[in-house]
């Protein structure tokens, strides 16, 4: 299953300035949807930012190290369980979206592409399905086209790198020419580990910069006596530890003499392929998870507290103070005083349980309302039909989205290698959308054939076409008569000569 890292932070210096104001408003939510895709460590890691210390935790010392209210707050964190409701939502409808393949063709010289699409060799069909994770995830993704360098001209052939949400951090849709606009500018951080000689590994912060040549030359890191109107140049620029920049050194990628004008890049949605961001799908359902967290932490934290008692002694003198309690341990009460145990009142702990287990169902239907396609009782076929296509509509924008991104992708490609119009009119792609198909349930065929039986104006062919489009069947009218006249003569005592008329009804 896809993986986001989150390895992007605003903190950069010399680059922070390089960041997209629509990236920073959404920054908060897909950092978020990347933590609590990656389940409970990863939350708790976080620290307050998802769980905040009591009041008496904070005037204990909290956050200081080495302090009671420090050792305490580790203790609440560490009892709290965060659910893994986010990991198994992704988990279950992308093997529910993919669980048929999608129709992929290529022409013959793209094909190599289909099952070797990626840098890291990965099928169309394995990307696909990173694609689908990663908008269930953060509502967007990125595919960028690149080519290597030193291959003879018949062994050159692109590649697709992808980008999740978080590494997208710059871009600029460009002005509006002739009724449209035209992509101008991306900055992709590939900031990462990088093995050293010394078998250890150092955190390096780069960034990958894809823009038209014209406009590389205005931001000044082309000269203006290069810039080749609007062929697509890309540079790998570095940021030292000064937040000084180096190797921003553009090159126009080429495949047989072959440049593109245009920026081979591709942003991919939750319904749409333009550079606005779009709101997490799921979003909604981590905010949920987080507050199960928070509410569990809190029962859990009062459930010790009331199990807790505390002893008091009224009349002890100072030589009978911090004595051991407990099995086996002895208290001497002096002549006149007192020994007994108080702890908390535990009288909310109820409301606390049941709010935590309203919580978790809400949670835990969230994604099976998506899926369901049980009919309800004397629900009709086309009613239940509505009904689910209005749930999975957004698993339907997410693949039809995609699949359209692929295909642009696969043009540039097709485009970058020379292809003349009619090979790349052989490009295409198109999604599974079989996953929402709802059949009619029986309930509504019992109340058809009922209604015949008591005089509706219902023909055999009109209830046949109306099961035909429900799926109880795939054969036509008179292909289901002889069926059923074939049956009738395979039975013991059939008649082996009956004359099959097209024209009458199964009864005649």
């Amino acid at each position: 299953m896809y993986s986001p890292a989150v390895t992007t932070s605003t903190d950069q210096t010399g680059a922070a300035n390089w960041l997209n104001p629509d990236y920073c408003d959404r920054l908060e939510d897909w950092v978020k949807m990347a933590h609590c895709y990656g389940g409970q460590r990863r939350v708790k890691d976080q620290g307050e930012t998802y769980l905040n210390p009591t009041a008496g935790m904070r005037r204990a010392g909290f956050p200081n190290a080495n302090t009671p209210g420090a050792a305490a707050y580790d203790a609440y964190r560490m009892r709290a369980r965060f659910p893994d409701y986010c990991y198994r939502a992704v988990c279950g409808l992308v093997g529910i979206v993919h669980a048929s393949a999608p129709v992929i063709e290529l022409p013959d010289a793209l094909e190599p592409m289909h099952k070797s699409a990626t840098i890291a060799g990965e099928s169309l069909e394995t990307l696909w399905m990173r694609i689908t994770a990663a908008q269930l995830i953060y509502g967007r993704h990125g595919l960028l086209l690149e080519v290597g360098s030193g291959l003879k001209v018949d062994e050159a052939l692109p590649f697709i790198v992808p980008y999740n949400a978080v590494s997208i951090v710059n871009w600029d849709k460009g002005q509006r020419t002739q009724g449209r606009e035209e992509l101008e500018l991306v900055v992709l951080d590939e900031s990462g580990l990088e093995r050293k000689q010394n078998l250890q590994f150092e955190f390096v912060r780069r960034y990958r910069i894809v823009a038209r040549a014209d406009v590389a030359a205005t931001i000044g890191m082309v000269d203006q006596s290069q810039a080749a109107g609007g062929e697509y140049v890309a540079a790998v620029v570095n940021v030292t530890e000064g937040g000084q920049l180096s190797g921003a050194q553009f090159i126009a990628p080429q495949i047989g003499g072959v440049s593109l004008d245009h920026i081979p890049f591709a942003f991919i949605n939750t319904n749409d392929l333009v550079p606005a961001t779009d709101l997490p799908p799921l979003l909604g359902l981590a905010d949920l998870s987080l507050a199960i967290y928070r509410g569990d932490a809190d029962h859990r934290h009062a459930l010790y507290a009331s199990a807790q008692d505390t002893l008091v002694r009224t009349g002890a003198t100072e030589e009978q103070q911090n004595l051991p309690v407990g099995a086996g341990a002895v208290v001497d009460v002096p002549i006149g005083g007192d020994a007994k145990y108080i702890g908390p009142e535990s009288a909310g702990l109820s409301e606390m349980r049941e709010s935590k287990k309203e919580d978790k169902q809400e949670a835990e239907g969230f994604v099976l309302q998506m899926l369901d396609s049980s009919g309800r009782e004397a629900e009709s076929g086309e009613a239940l039909r509505i009904r689910v296509a209005a749930r999975m509509a957004t698993l339907y924008s997410l693949q039809n989205t995609a699949a359209q991104a692929l295909t642009d992708i696969m043009t540039s490609a097709g485009e970058w290698m020379g292809l003349p119009a009619s090979e790349l009119a052989k490009i295409v792609i198109k999604p599974n959308l079989d996953f929402g198909d709802v059949k009619a349930n029986t309930q509504a065929l019992r109340e058809l054939m009922d209604a015949k039986i008591k005089g509706a104006p219902l023909s055999d062919r009109t209830i046949h076409g109306w099961a035909r489009n429900n799926g109880f069947t795939e054969m036509a009218f008179e292909e289901e008569i002889e069926e059923l006249v074939r049956e009738e003569m395979d039975r013991p005592g059939g008649d082996a000569g009956i004359n099959i008329d097209p024209t009458q009804s199964p009864t005649e």
